[in-house]
């Protein structure tokens, strides 16, 4: 019996040796999750954004038509069209033209258009280029959330392994004490209860360990292939937990919240929609009034003027007034933005602040509970306590480590979402630490 119960302890305490393991610090595997993950493809899409934003401000310039070439196989006519348009932003078209045959002078025309009362070019490219800065403020919300969370994720890599160490240094104790039960129980020190009570807290101990082990590397699993690594690649993760204390003042951060919080500068935008897409409806209820004007190759000039005016009907009243409701929906939601945003600042300091508190009293509580675990130890080695009551006292080490942890890792993901949510994302990682 005693023989095959040290074997098992054997089997399992084996697989607690320690290889020679790349360790990846946090920014190192963020920079990683950024090119081998799925976030790489919302990169993609704002890459995508820029370029029709792009092509949309280039839509004011000139723009060569189509150059095309008739031939009649009956009277071998040749000719040739090409041309041009200019869509200017005050509304305005410009249009050149030239017709190429080879039994006649080439002719030439240029158009001037315009349309004055019902113009709504400058409104529609307003209301283009918005949502595609919506589009754009989205993704990037999307991106750094995304970062966020894989930041949270590498924390709790980096608490499990934690947990394994202290555990390893408790199996280690507990290893110890099981010896010298051995060796006292063969020189009938103690009774044979004794010893198998000491083996039983070990293996315990060993069981609790390899469970922690199975479960971090599960998770390791996961964190190797989103950035990148194979199955097989021997690498962890860093323990170092850097992150500074300070809380930025609550003037500072509403101020940088008015000026980059995505979705408060979101709903601005929406607003700045409704308002241009109510003054696009009001104008088409005016009477519409254009002017044309043309000259061709023999100085021909031609000029047209048209008023035409359409009376209103249930159609356009409703689009109007839909429009309308649109739009102070939409500034009332923006006043509701507003004051949820100070709101949720104010309210994310307090947590901030609070969580500040429970690190202290975490730190200090832990403090205590090492002092007494040593002295337990000591105890233990002496043989002046039973396994089970080092075990408690442990437990209550482990309990406030692990409750040390989890207030650093709170205060730290408050921390950084209050940076992301204040437009300081780029400055999140770059923080020093406190210990």
């Amino acid at each position: 019996m005693e023989t095959s119960k040290i074997i098992w302890l054997g089997i399992l305490l084996s697989s607690f040796s320690i290889s020679s393991e790349k360790v990846i610090g946090l920014d190192e595997a963020q920079q990683s999750y950024m090119h081998h993950h799925h976030i790489q493809h919302l990169n993609d899409k704002k890459l995508l954004l820029a370029q029709a934003k792009e092509l949309k401000q280039r839509s004011h310039q000139p723009m060569l038509n189509p150059i095309s070439i008739d031939f009649d196989p009956e009277s071998y006519h040749i000719a040739s069209h090409m041309g041009m348009k200019w869509q200017m932003q005050s509304g305005s078209e410009l249009h050149a033209s030239m017709h190429q045959s080879l039994d006649a002078d080439p002719q030439y025309k240029l158009k001037l258009e315009h349309q004055f009362l019902k113009n709504t070019t400058s409104e529609e490219d307003s209301i283009s280029f918005i949502d595609l800065e919506i589009q754009n403020l989205s993704l990037s919300e999307q991106y750094e959330k995304s970062i966020l969370e894989f930041r949270e994720k590498y924390r709790g890599l980096v608490v499990t392994k934690l947990q394994i160490e202290l555990q390893e240094k408790s199996l280690l104790k507990l290893k110890a004490f099981a010896h010298a039960q051995k060796l006292k129980f063969e020189h009938g020190e103690i009774a044979y209860i004794d010893y198998q009570e000491s083996l039983a807290n070990l293996e315990k101990k060993a069981l609790e360990l390899l469970k922690t082990e199975r479960n971090y590397t599960l998770k390791l699993t996961e964190f190797k292939q989103s950035i990148g690594y194979g199955y097989t690649d021997d690498v962890t993760v860093d323990t170092n937990l850097n992150y500074t204390k300070h809380i930025p003042t609550p003037d500072q951060v509403i101020q940088n919240a008015y000026q980059y919080n995505r979705p408060y500068l979101i709903d601005g935008l929406k607003q700045q929609r409704a308002k241009y897409q109510y003054i696009i409806d009001q104008k088409q209820q005016r009477a519409s009034l254009s002017f044309s004007a043309s000259i061709d190759q023999d100085a021909k000039t031609q000029a047209n003027i048209q008023l035409s005016y359409q009376l209103p009907n249930i159609y356009s009243a409703y689009n109007e007034a839909k429009s309308l409701q649109q739009y102070l929906h939409s500034s009332d939601l923006m006043t509701e933005s507003e004051m949820a945003l100070k709101s949720k600042i104010h309210q994310a300091l307090i947590n901030l602040n609070h969580s500040k508190s429970m690190i202290d009293v975490a730190e200090k509580q832990l403090a205590h509970q090492r002092i007494l675990n040593q002295a337990q130890s000591l105890k233990l080695e002496h043989g002046e306590i039973a396994a089970e009551a080092y075990e408690d006292a442990q437990l209550e080490l482990e309990n406030a480590y692990q409750n040390a942890l989890l207030s650093q890792i709170l205060f730290i993901k408050d921390y950084e979402a209050l940076q992301q949510a204040t437009g300081q994302f780029s400055t999140i990682g770059k923080s020093h630490a406190i210990h």
